[in-house]
């Protein structure tokens, strides 16, 4: 027969065991909840990044898809060329970028067709655009043209102190140039300039002419011009533009310091410009460019 004494003892014993129990099965749980919050907790953070990922992608789309806009509407207004093709460059490779590594539904061969489209769109707008050469050819001539007294050259009734120099600008490319700026700077004075060709063109700046009177009562009319400047409307492909001008040798100041001022002295023996200095500002496709030389002139000698 079992002691009474030893009663309290198992039921301390089932007492211990109870309370490890428990401790262990609270620890288990315990353990688990911390590792489902940890698991919880780290799929908020990649959900999270994931979220910032895609809206970063959303901004860089929308600013590629604005630069391009930008860049095509300011083609409008050659001044501001260089940054619509600066904003068009942005907006291709942001959208390349966007094809090649966004994550999203897009078939592959659709995403593929995509950026096959914008790499084109680039290198048609680099080579056809940017890269694309111009062909102007710019030649001056002199020539003594001793003309008939009040012959019609080009609209220009002929005197017998002037010489005819002609400029003439050669478009040799395929494609028309435009909204053409064109100035010539001369050593010799000038009295008219007419253009032979039937461009539609128009002069600018043109100064006054001064006028002198001699001792016997003659007026003399000086253009004091060494400066041409016309607007052209556009240049046609395999075109040609041409001036004429009718120079003068002016020698006035130096017969007033004589006080030698009379009909024969007023202008000297024609003289043949060494050089012309030319400058022309124009378009092609948008694209500005920039005509700047010194050229010598070539056709009689003095």
């Amino acid at each position: 027969m079992a002691s009474s004494d030893n009663i309290p003892d198992n039921q301390g014993g089932n007492s211990k065991q109870r309370r490890r129990f428990r401790k262990a099965i609270s620890n288990l749980i315990g353990n688990k909840t911390s590792e489902e919050l940890l698991q919880s907790r780290t799929s908020v953070q990649k959900v999270s990044k994931v979220s910032r990922s895609r809206q970063t992608v959303v901004y860089l789309r929308g600013f590629g898809a604005l630069g391009m806009a930008m860049g095509i509407a300011s083609m409008a207004i050659p001044t501001f060329f260089w940054f619509a093709a600066i904003s068009l460059y942005v907006g291709v490779l942001l959208g390349l970028l966007d094809v090649a590594f966004a994550e999203t539904e897009v078939p592959v061969i659709v995403r593929a067709i995509l950026g096959v489209v914008l790499l084109g769109f680039g290198l048609g707008f680099t080579f056809e655009i940017v890269l694309y050469p111009s062909k102007v050819d710019v030649q001056a001539n002199w020539f003594k043209s001793n003309y008939k007294e009040g012959a019609d050259i080009n609209g220009i009734s002929w005197k017998p102190e002037m010489s005819e120099l002609r400029v003439t600008v050669s478009n040799n490319g395929e494609r028309s140039i435009d909204h053409v700026n064109f100035e010539i700077y001369t050593p010799e004075s000038y009295e008219e300039v007419k253009q032979s060709t039937s461009l539609s063109c128009n002069p600018v700046e043109k100064l006054p002419v001064v006028s002198i009177h001699d001792s016997a009562g003659n007026v003399w009319h000086r253009g004091n011009q060494h400066f041409i400047r016309f607007t052209c409307d556009s240049i046609p492909a395999k075109a040609p533009l041409e001036f004429v001008i009718a120079t003068v040798n002016e020698e006035l100041f130096n017969n007033i310091l004589k006080g030698q001022l009379s009909s024969a002295s007023v202008y000297g023996p024609k003289r043949k410009p060494k050089i012309v200095e030319v400058h022309m500002y124009y378009n092609i496709n948008f694209r500005p460019y920039k005509y700047l030389k010194t050229i010598d002139v070539g056709g009689d000698n003095e």
